[in-house]
């Protein structure tokens, strides 16, 4: 009997191929706007905020423009802390953001401290009962509470609670708990995350594709688009000399990103000479690690 319900199950690969069926995403996206349409509603826009979160906090600060640009809605749903099971070592991945988004902020004209580390865990806590006691569009708060916990502003912070009564820290905890299984329930785990009619759309990077899909609606406001008006390449300088350089590449096998990126990677360097070096990481699951179903 389990050697037949085991051949009832389709494979992996055909599963894989009708979640990315471009005619999948397109009945989805139908079915979320019709369904929008008969409500009355607007178009809606989620963002999952996690205070402590380098890019979320980059993307925060493209909200305001976000909402000129566009007629829509932008919904806060405040997050707290990393789930273990999806993220393993949850500390060392908040290092590395906060040292990406230094670079990001100088390329995207947006504000982010030099030589940033993680922010204090008071400060987190405060500006998140800040955050909460507002209404969950008000974007404005989000952004001022947030700056003075990656500006190290405590009594910009302090200034801040004492004018707007932070929430408890009970019903807080009760709120972020809530938002983060909402959060999971829908298919993620991260901050820095935009909903919007069933899609995700991550940080900066995805930005541009959360416009083209609100411009395809005819919602836009101008021809302009936030990534024309922001984004401006860093310069980047080689350095001399006859030998060449070298790019290391670190990727898994199991990986969708990996397999995207080992095309580019590998364009970037024959375009630019480079020794491609491949560094090969063992996947989650041979580490013995579990995976939740979220990142399948």
């Amino acid at each position: 009997m389990e050697t037949g319900r085991m051949m009832m199950r389709p494979p992996k690969s055909l599963l894989a191929s009708l979640l990315i069926d471009p005619s999948l995403q397109k009945l989805s996206t139908a079915f979320h706007e019709t369904g929008r349409r008969i409500g009355g509603k607007p178009h809606r826009v989620i963002f999952y905020h996690r205070v402590a979160d380098a890019w979320s906090w980059l993307l925060a600060q493209c909200l305001p423009q976000l909402i000129s640009e566009y007629d829509i809605e932008i919904e806060v749903r405040l997050i707290s802390a990393l789930p273990i099971d999806a993220v393993s070592d949850p500390d060392r991945l908040d290092l590395y953001a906060s040292y990406d988004a230094m670079r990001l902020a100088r390329a995207w004209q947006l504000d982010f401290p030099d030589g940033a580390q993680s922010p204090a865990p008071a400060l987190v806590r405060l500006a998140e009962r800040v955050i909460l006691e507002q209404p969950k569009n008000s974007v404005d708060m989000l952004i001022a509470a947030t700056r003075a916990v990656w500006s190290a502003d405590s009594r910009g912070l302090a200034a801040l609670a004492q004018g707007h009564s932070p929430l408890s820290e009970q019903r807080a905890a009760a709120i972020l708990s809530n938002n983060s299984r909402d959060l999971c329930r829908r298919g993620h785990f991260l901050g820095g995350m935009l909903w919007y009619q069933g899609e995700w759309f991550w940080g900066l990077d995805r930005l541009a594709f959360l416009e083209q899909r609100l411009r395809n609606y005819g919602i836009n406001k101008s021809d302009k688009t936030i990534n024309s008006q922001r984004f401006r390449p860093l310069e980047r300088h080689l350095a001399g000399g006859s030998l060449p350089l070298d790019i290391e590449y670190f990727f898994s096998f199991r990986s969708p990103y990996a397999y995207i990126g080992a095309q580019r990677v590998t364009r970037l360097a024959d375009r630019l000479g480079l020794n491609l070096v491949l560094r090969p990481v063992l996947p989650m699951v041979m580490r013995g690690t579990p995976v939740p179903t979220r990142k399948l």
